[in-house]
């Protein structure tokens, strides 16, 4: 999770219609789950990451398949330049309580 004050960055990805955390999938014998958010947030928005903090984690089955998710939020001082990667289709801020219809699940969950 990305924050700027009140907003938090969500993307949506040309796979997905609803809005969701920026980040994915992760290399566990090549790198950390922290790594993998790093490099998933300067892959998908261009920017680079120094210091998160884990604020939460879960499993998520979906379409059959089950996946181990570690949420990690990073916090900036000024709303940083967004460049899109070729998986998003839409980058945008939005205040916490005032989240878009289409948002995933996990998103509205998230109490930090």
């Amino acid at each position: 999770m990305v924050r700027y004050k009140s907003e938090i960055l969500l993307v949506k990805h040309s796979y997905d219609r609803s809005w969701n955390l920026p980040g994915g999938a992760y290399r566990p014998k090549r790198e950390t789950p922290e790594s993998a958010s790093k490099r998933e947030i300067f892959e998908e928005l261009g920017i680079r990451l120094s210091k998160l903090r884990l604020i939460d984690s879960g499993v998520s089955v979906k379409e059959f398949k089950k996946d181990h998710i570690k949420i990690y939020l990073a916090v900036f001082s000024s709303k940083p330049d967004l460049t899109l990667g070729h998986e998003l289709v839409a980058a945008q801020w939005f205040r916490q309580d005032r989240l878009p219809q289409q948002t995933a699940s996990i998103v509205k969950q998230i109490k930090n």
